[in-house]
């Protein structure tokens, strides 16, 4: 299927790293993107708010946690079993784009509910 130029970047930077397609049947809401998500999200903004009080105040941004979450969600996908417990897969599959980005937002939303986002 040809894609139209609507739907294409006008950049081609942004064309060539994104794909203007969709794949269905890729893994998101799996489990182990729910166990990183939500370490993150209780990680970053615990540290953030302990380290607000201090002078001078330091912040961990979600760059932080975006590029280390890439490396634990690819082990997660290598070590985990490939066991199914009360109908939820542990191991559904290989590490996707789709579960990476899950995770980013769940930290940004949670990293800006604690403290302010600047």
């Amino acid at each position: 299927m040809v894609a139209s130029i609507e739907e294409e970047s006008p950049y081609p930077e942004v064309r060539s790293a994104v794909a203007n397609t969709d794949d269905p049947d890729m893994p998101v809401s799996t489990l182990r993107t729910w166990v990183i998500g939500m370490a993150w999200a209780i990680v970053v903004p615990g540290l953030n708010q302990f380290f607000f009080f201090r002078y001078p105040s330091v912040s961990i941004g979600g760059i932080v946690a975006q590029l280390l979450s890439f490396p634990m969600g690819r082990a997660a996908a290598a070590w985990l079993p490939n066991w199914t417990i009360c109908g939820v897969r542990l191991n559904p599959g290989p590490f996707t784009i789709k579960e990476h980005v899950l995770i980013t937002v769940s930290l940004s939303v949670a990293s800006c509910a604690i403290v302010p986002c600047l």
